[in-house]
């Protein structure tokens, strides 16, 4: 037991523990991002669209796309929420003097692989327009060549998202510069991607920080554990 409390108070837990919370978050936002893409590319499958192009499959096509914003909603949800879990996480670990610097490193990659990109401008529009708007103009496109159809898309008209007075300077300027719009799986796909790359370099980068703490914690757990093996014998032979 003295070992356990030892454990839990070693600062090499808490940084365990921090981390392994934002990688929960993180988890979640993977799981509606799968759920998100999965659902595009069933909807876009060419065997789908003889099912939802003609006329009276108009309700079909609603249905479609009505799936496709609530999954759009939910991966927003988690990817903004992370944003919060991550703000509160810097601040609990890295509010002092000690980690000034490393702070200020989490800062300037925040913003050069995230908060910077046209990408994140217009999710956070997307998120606000959701919450006080309504559903997002997403629209199924077809996509012919000579007469023949070579595929779909859900887009986001450029022409509607201009509609709205809500977007930042540099999201309406971003969607100003589209043609006609944004091809969801693309954004979705680029936009994790660079969720991806930070989240990436912040969890190499503790675990180079706090490597000392870290490889204290677990010293002291595996003291734990060949502690529990001399008094009951090997974990997995008590749970056989």
């Amino acid at each position: 037991m003295g070992l356990i409390k030892a454990i839990q108070a070693s600062s090499g837990q808490t940084v365990l523990n921090e981390i392994e919370g934002v990688q929960r978050s993180f988890g979640v936002v993977k799981r509606n991002y799968d759920e998100l893409i999965n659902a595009i590319l069933a909807f876009q499958d060419e065997k789908e669209i003889p099912r939802l192009w003609p006329q009276q499959s108009r309700d079909v096509r609603h249905e479609a796309m009505d799936v496709v914003v609530t999954r759009l909603q939910n991966f927003l949800a988690a990817a903004f929420s992370l944003v919060d879990h991550v703000r509160r996480h810097r601040k609990h670990l890295y509010s002092g003097e000690v980690f000034e610097v490393f702070n200020e490193e989490i800062a300037a990659q925040l913003q050069s692989l995230i908060l910077g990109r046209p990408e994140h401008w217009i999710a956070q529009g997307l998120r606000i327009y959701t919450l006080h708007v309504g559903l997002p103009p997403i629209s199924f496109v077809l996509q012919g060549r000579g007469g023949e159809l070579v595929g779909s898309k859900f887009q986001l008209s450029k022409d509607d998202l201009l509609k709205w007075d809500g977007w930042s300077s540099q999201a309406r300027r971003s969607i100003e510069g589209g043609d006609h719009g944004i091809t969801l799986e693309e954004f979705i796909k680029v936009y994790f991607n660079q969720l991806s790359e930070f989240y990436a370099w912040l969890w190499r980068s503790q675990s180079a920080v706090h490597s000392e703490e870290i490889e204290a914690a677990n010293i002291l757990r595996d003291e734990a554990r060949a502690l529990h093996e001399d008094l009951y014998g090997p974990i997995h032979k008590q749970m056989s």
